[in-house]
């Protein structure tokens, strides 16, 4: 697995992105931090012990410590990860701007899935493109921008 911890506007948000395996212990621990209901935690360890769990991912915020734990799954393509991608950073958005009062069609919505996005474009280079991982398929025009060509 891979761990990021980004900082956005104030919150915490622990991402992992599994590469087939899962920290479980340290997810575990982070939604226990976070102080994830204990429905919460025993959903999330049977999804991460589900043995052909694939293109999935979960979200869960905290909006009073300002703190979140996002996992991505396995992928069965890189489309498929940047599927799993794109939603779960739209849940961690959205937690944030609820909490901060951002609208989500306004420019500080943008402005935040995008730092988002900035905080994590090199796993997900190094996690779907063919030329970092596997032969993994991403659309022709994501390539060069991935890889910093224009």
């Amino acid at each position: 697995m891979i761990h990021r911890r980004i900082h956005i506007d104030g919150w915490v948000a622990d991402c992992w992105f599994s590469q087939g395996d899962y920290d479980e212990a340290d997810i575990l621990f982070a939604l226990k931090n976070c102080e994830a209901e204990e429905s919460i935690v025993e959903r999330v360890t049977h999804n991460m012990r589900e043995p052909y769990a694939q293109n999935t991912g979960f979200t869960y915020s905290n909006a009073d410590m300002r703190r979140s734990v996002m996992v991505i799954g396995p992928a069965t393509s890189g489309e498929e990860f940047f599927n799993s991608l794109i939603h779960e950073m739209l849940h961690l958005a959205s937690h944030i701007a609820d909490h901060y009062g951002y609208s989500m069609t306004g420019e500080s919505f943008a402005y935040l899935i995008g730092d988002i996005a900035g905080d994590l474009a090199d796993i997900a280079c190094k996690l779907s493109c063919p030329q970092c991982r596997n032969q993994r398929g991403v659309p022709g025009l994501l390539l060069p921008l991935l890889h910093g060509k224009n």
